[in-house]
């Protein structure tokens, strides 16, 4: 049974690297993502997934209007959750988009985890961003987006504390 806006989920992938595991399921006919924001794809060489099965608890918030980053966090401590990790993000994702498209499909949902900063300044692409897992092209897709307000169009996840 799932809560109001609570998903748990099962992170059971091996241990490996983004870019591997995107290099393995990313495209063709057994596509977990439907696209991914080059940066993530070119430069993000951090591990992830787990030798053992493990259960995470994901609640995702909402906020009726624009947002800073720094509000999130607060909410995310009012709300007793913890800050997701930039790990923990990832592999959230994947699995949210697995299990519950239909919750991608509805809003975008922002990783709040400490920001990423590109190795890459570009005057086009934002040199830092948070992990938003969204429905782009039909499908769920992946990219890193930084905004100074959050517009309400997003929801934000944050991870429960184990029992």
């Amino acid at each position: 049974m799932k809560e109001q806006n609570v998903f748990l989920l099962e992170i059971n992938q091996p241990k490996t690297t983004v870019q591997k595991f995107l290099k393995d399921h990313y495209g063709g006919r057994q596509s977990l993502l439907g696209w991914v924001q080059p940066k993530i794809r070119e430069e993000w060489d951090l591990s992830i997934g787990s030798e053992e099965k493990k259960q995470i608890k994901v609640k995702l918030i909402e906020f009726p209007g624009e947002v800073s980053f720094e509000e999130i966090l607060q909410e995310l401590q009012h709300q007793n959750l913890n800050q997701p990790t930039i790990e923990q993000s990832f592999d959230c994702t994947i699995r949210l988009a697995q299990s519950y498209p239909e919750e991608v499909e509805e809003k975008a949902i922002v990783f709040p985890h400490k920001p990423w900063k590109s190795k890459t300044k570009s005057q086009f692409v934002t040199s830092e961003g948070l992990l938003v897992l969204c429905n782009l092209a039909g499908g769920p897709s992946l990219a890193l987006q930084w905004h100074d307000k959050w517009p309400s169009k997003y929801r934000y996840a944050g991870i429960l504390p184990p029992n």
